[in-house]
């Protein structure tokens, strides 16, 4: 998982005046390099804008892809075994790694139950 600022201009739909750049975050797998994931916050990352990016990840995106009219198979979803970040500020934080442990608790309580 990482981020960057992407060059998308984003304007205002009527007038055409610059709102500001988007980032670009992005969950990729490894092995295949295929992305899991994005999210294009108008903020600089965080842990609030990391949320979205995850959760586009894990989740069914059927439902998603068929608004788009995209009908190649998506055979990505669920949780990973295990995320792969750098040492970006928004990754190291407690809310973020709270998360994780949450995840793997629920991962277990499911396996269990």
């Amino acid at each position: 998982m990482d981020h960057t600022n992407a060059d998308i201009y984003v304007v205002e739909e009527e007038t055409r005046q610059l709102i500001g750049l988007s980032w670009l975050i992005l969950a990729m797998y490894v092995c295949s390099r295929m992305v899991a994931g994005f999210y294009l916050p108008m903020d600089a990352p965080s842990r609030p804008s990391i949320s979205p990016c995850l959760l586009h990840s894990v989740f069914d995106q059927s439902a998603w892809l068929r608004e788009r009219e995209i009908t190649e198979p998506r055979p990505a979803a669920g949780l990973p075994e295990t995320l792969h970040v750098d040492n970006g500020a928004d990754f190291r934080s407690r809310a973020f790694k709270r998360g994780g442990r949450e995840c793997r608790n629920c991962d277990q309580m499911a396996a269990a139950g």
